[in-house]
């Protein structure tokens, strides 16, 4: 009966969420100003339509991202800026959703776990980045991800299926933005130093290598060079820079988002 009640105001807790953070982080993703990197990886993306990754790419920026901005481009000749802006208030929602839950597993009541999310949302800095077109994002939800599927595998006892999950969201973390590396190695240093106990640092060690493949696969694919230019890097044979390539992206598309959020304002 108490596992009932407590299911029930988990899911009340996400209705809030959905109910009121869904608004707001929309609102959010049409306000914000245009940061200066987010051509940077709308042009990546852009390019990445026709499944192409260049090794001068991949050295500062891992594929996952552009993959998925990529798959949402395909049909699209324009609206680049837009559609990343929408999927970024996706990937804020599904952050915010996952900062609740870990909340709620690290003893946080369902008034104070709404509250620390809400925080966390409209922070100025967390979200900027929650809703741009950075990888910046992506990259927390899957560190949040790891963190929540660590702590199930404590709360379960011998959890080893969570923390092969917890792993696996840390390999694809890093596989989105390579700063992300170091919640993953924490895990793994606390399992090896305080745990000790090998059969959940095998289990880690092995999500992690799971959630790794799809990068790994894109090193090993040997990506076509990039030759450098004036204004940026250019591959080659491709024509124009992917930076002045992204800007008119962005340009020709933020009308929309400019207009809508002159009226918000």
């Amino acid at each position: 009966m108490t596992a009932l009640l407590e299911s029930r105001e988990k899911a009340s807790g996400a209705w809030v969420i959905f109910a009121l953070g869904a608004p707001l982080l929309l609102a959010n993703a049409l306000a914000v100003p245009l940061d200066q990197d987010e051509e940077a990886y709308i042009a990546v993306a852009a390019l990445a339509r026709d499944h192409a990754l260049y090794s001068g790419i991949l050295v500062n920026q891992p594929p996952i991202q552009s993959w998925l901005m990529s798959l949402l481009f395909q049909p699209l000749e324009t609206g680049y800026f837009l559609t990343a802006r929408l999927l970024g208030a996706v990937i804020a929602l599904a952050a915010a959703l996952v900062f609740h839950g870990t909340a709620r597993l690290l003893g946080a009541g369902r008034g104070q776990a709404l509250f620390l999310t809400f925080l966390f949302i409209t922070l100025p800095v967390a979200g900027a980045l929650l809703v741009s077109a950075r990888n910046d994002g992506l990259a927390l939800v899957l560190c949040l991800l790891a963190l929540f599927c660590f702590l199930k595998a404590d709360k379960a006892g011998a959890g080893i299926s969570w923390l092969v999950l917890a792993g696996a969201a840390g390999g694809l973390a890093v596989g989105v933005k390579l700063t992300a590396a170091f919640v993953p190695f924490c895990l793994f240093l606390f399992l090896l130093l305080e745990r000790r106990r090998p059969v959940e640092v095998v289990a880690l060690a092995l999500g992690g290598l799971l959630g790794a493949l799809p990068s790994l696969a894109a090193l090993g694919a040997r990506p076509a060079p990039l030759s450098s230019g004036s204004s940026g890097c250019t591959p080659k044979r491709r024509g124009p820079s992917i930076f002045r390539r992204g800007r008119r992206a962005c340009l020709r598309s933020a009308w929309p988002l400019r207009m809508t959020s002159a009226s918000i304002c």
